[in-house]
């Protein structure tokens, strides 16, 4: 039996007029004034949040026209370069204040993307009426964290440990808008990801143990590769058992034989 071809799936988009979206955006919001029902309320702020996202990406499409009708033509022998968006905010190496400061979580979020990049549309209400300075993004290979400052006395933050794929922190940028926060996070890859965050395959095959291998070896290979590929709480458990296993060890009792090379 052939096997059916897997098709990726469409970019997520809204292909309606913009002023259609905003009429769908006011009457969701005016349904959330009369909602009660926490589960009714939170599916309202998803719907809420996925429209926004597509004003947004309106706002940004009329934002390059605008620029790109203002720009001189090229000449015949001058190859026209793609649009770029108006100066969006790069990655700047401030201090970290996440130690000394309490942040409240943001919730509410929508993204979508392309093969080159991810957009994340974070709502915060009255973010563009606060100094550039005290909205913060920090990127890393794989991991971001958007922080915003003393926003009406509170401060609140965005982060993702581990993102769903790999990205290049120096070319990631955010940009501020009415009420929202645009992340757009460049992929180092073309993959199409399955979500904002990192999901373990709970149906991945486990590593083999090489049948002529000396058990003892093959265990210590395994909890290496453990250790290694492992996130932090994966560590601290192989930590937890290599202490536990030095005890066992001066008592002649380890089942894991000598585990110092981890």
């Amino acid at each position: 039996m052939a096997a059916t071809e897997q098709k990726r799936p469409q970019e997520t988009s809204i292909s309606r007029e913009p002023t259609e979206a905003a009429k769908d955006l006011e009457e969701w919001r005016r349904l959330r004034s009369l909602a009660n029902r926490p589960n009714v309320l939170k599916s309202i702020d998803e719907r809420i949040a996925h429209l926004e996202c597509s004003e947004a990406d309106f706002s940004e499409r009329d934002e390059v026209k605008r620029e790109v009708t203002q720009r001189a033509p090229p000449s015949s022998d001058e190859k026209s370069a793609p649009c770029n968006l108006s100066q969006p905010v790069k990655l700047t190496n401030r201090p970290s204040t996440s130690t000394q400061m309490h942040f409240l979580p943001l919730t509410s979020f929508a993204w979508n993307q392309t093969d080159r990049a991810v957009k994340i549309y974070v709502r915060i209400q009255g973010v563009q009426d606060i100094p550039e300075k005290q909205v913060v993004a920090k990127f890393a290979r794989q991991s971001m964290e958007l922080e915003v400052h003393d926003l009406s006395g509170k401060n609140y933050s965005l982060v993702f440990k581990r993102l769903n794929n790999v990205i290049v922190p120096e070319t990631c940028s955010y940009r501020i808008k009415k009420d929202m926060v645009v992340v757009t996070l460049q992929k180092s890859g073309g993959q199409w990801w399955s979500d904002i965050s990192f999901k373990e395959n709970k149906f991945a095959a486990p590593p083999k143990l090489e049948q002529d291998a000396d058990p003892s070896a093959s265990i210590m290979s395994l909890m290496k590769n453990l250790y290694e590929e492992g996130d932090d709480e994966m560590k601290r458990t192989i930590a937890k058992s290599w202490m536990e296993s030095q005890q066992q060890r001066m008592s002649g009792n380890s089942p894991f034989g000598d585990m110092n090379e981890l």
